[in-house]
């Protein structure tokens, strides 16, 4: 499981990377790497002790002596350190070790010059030790070092301060120089395969970590796109909500004009009633008319405040001059005039549905349409309406001649909170085509030329109010 700052750090969108430190696997690589270099040079110093003491008993030569003790004394430091290294005095160890092999190379060069292979390998190995048990930068310092013996040797050597033994040179190599040679080549070979193994199993693991890591990215990224979906859908559930209020706020001075009117007719009917009996049926159907009138626009009303769904079957045609009527007070204002073209055929536009929703989408294309003639000089302001059955859907389409959409927000009007209007929220056209294809499984299209025209299209399937 990943800690849980990667997750804060994913959601804010900060910045990461895979970084690779040190840690007890590099440290234990390098504890093996000195085990293994402590064996190898346990076995050199053997093998030098074995040459060492049968030259000594077979050829009786007193002047071995002194190489028995030193090498002995070499092998005694060996396993000193080496028991030092089993103890987990890493650093210790390591440092003996290396200024034992630099003890031993300078020996070598100070004895038979700096031409000497010995010399030379064991100022290699010097190097290399120092880089794979210490770190990378201390076989420079090796290196360094290396340099300075050779320059002093050499200085001492012009200066006739030494008299390096070059024999060696006539003296045609032995078995001697092959097992030494052996050994210290083993050791770097055996040292070099340690590191590079331990290498390449970092950079596996560390492969295997940034694939486990892109794998949780990518996981996460989905995660967090899939909570934000559901934290817009919510909100946006939340903004439908308040955005109903908003609209009945918006309807409530039509909507009290359009109840006064019709009270202030049925007032005068009544009143005419009383006076006189005269004309009585026609006053009594207009009373009928205008009470059933109130009746169902309280209705619609109180479904569009409570957001209930009524699923009935009414007809397209007349639910749009109902919401014509509705927006009939805003747009005398705004000095605009409703226009149906052409004059739909009623008998072929019946649909089940929910009619609140119904009256809720061409509510927002009606008034939108109206708020479109906002600082528009021209006189002629016409909203058209065209509604008729194509194939198998009802098509509805309303246009208005006002300052149009401007060709870069035409695919982004039905984006949440995305509004061409100065004041505009951005969510009743978002709204309006989540109802569309939600409610209806209808689709609902834009197409706008600047400073000309706007039509929106509604296409509602008849699949169900044919089936239902």
């Amino acid at each position: 499981m990943a800690h849980p700052n990667f997750y804060q750090k994913l959601k804010r969108g900060a910045p990461f990377s895979l970084k690779l430190h040190p840690t007890a696997s590099a440290q234990s690589s390098r504890e093996l790497a000195l085990k293994t270099i402590f064996l190898g040079t346990l076995t050199l110093a053997f093998v030098a002790f074995a040459v060492v003491c049968s030259n000594y008993f077979l050829l009786n030569l007193d002047y071995l002596k002194m190489r028995i003790v030193l090498v002995g004394v070499v092998l005694t430091v060996v396993l000193v350190l080496y028991i030092l290294a089993l103890k987990n005095y890493f650093k210790i160890a390591a440092y003996g070790l290396l200024s034992l092999y630099f003890g031993a190379a300078t020996g070598a060069v100070w004895q038979w010059g700096i031409e000497t292979p010995v010399g030379i390998l064991l100022l290699s190995l010097v190097v290399i030790f120092a880089g794979i048990l210490l770190g990378a930068r201390y076989s420079l310092y090796a290196t360094a070092m290396a340099v300075a013996v050779q320059s002093l040797f050499v200085a001492f050597l012009q200066a006739g301060k030494v008299h390096p033994d070059t024999s060696w040179v006539l003296t045609p190599a032995g078995t001697y120089d092959v097992v030494v040679f052996a050994v210290i080549l083993g050791n770097i070979a055996l040292v070099s395969w340690l590191f590079n193994r331990s290498m390449e199993h970092s950079l596996q693991r560390a492969e295997r970590s940034e694939q486990a890591l892109k794998h949780q990215n990518e996981s996460l990224e989905a995660m967090v796109e899939e909570r934000t979906r559901q934290a817009q859908a919510a909100q946006l559930e939340r903004i439908q909500e308040l955005h109903r209020f908003a609209e009945f706020g918006h309807m409530s001075v039509a909507l009290l004009h359009d109840m006064a009117n019709y009270l202030s007719v049925l007032s005068l009917d009544i009143e005419g009633l009383k006076t006189t009996r005269q004309k009585r049926p026609a006053a009594m159907g207009r009373v009928e008319d205008s009470i059933h009138h109130l009746n169902s626009l309280i209705k619609q009303v109180r479904h569009q405040i409570k957001g209930e769904t009524t699923i009935m079957k009414f007809n397209v045609a007349d639910e749009i001059d109902q919401v014509i009527k509705i927006l009939n007070y805003k747009a005398n204002t705004m000095r605009v005039t409703f226009v149906w073209q052409p004059r739909p055929s009623r008998e072929v536009l019946d649909y089940i549905a929910s009619i609140n929703h119904f009256w809720q989408i061409i509510l927002n294309l009606l008034s939108n349409s109206i708020d479109a003639y906002a600082d528009h000089h021209d006189d002629k302001r016409l909203v058209t309406i065209g509604a008729e059955r194509i194939q198998d859907s009802i098509v509805i389409t309303i246009t208005d001649y006002g300052k149009g959409i401007p060709a870069d927000a035409v695919a982004k009007v039905f984006d949440p909170f995305y509004s061409t209007k100065k004041d505009g929220t951005g969510i009743g056209l978002a709204i309006t085509k989540r109802m569309v294809e939600k409610d209806f499984g209808g689709t609902i299209t834009v197409a706008s030329e600047t400073g000309k025209q706007t039509t929106f299209t509604i296409a509602l399937p008849l699949e169900k109010t044919e089936h239902g």
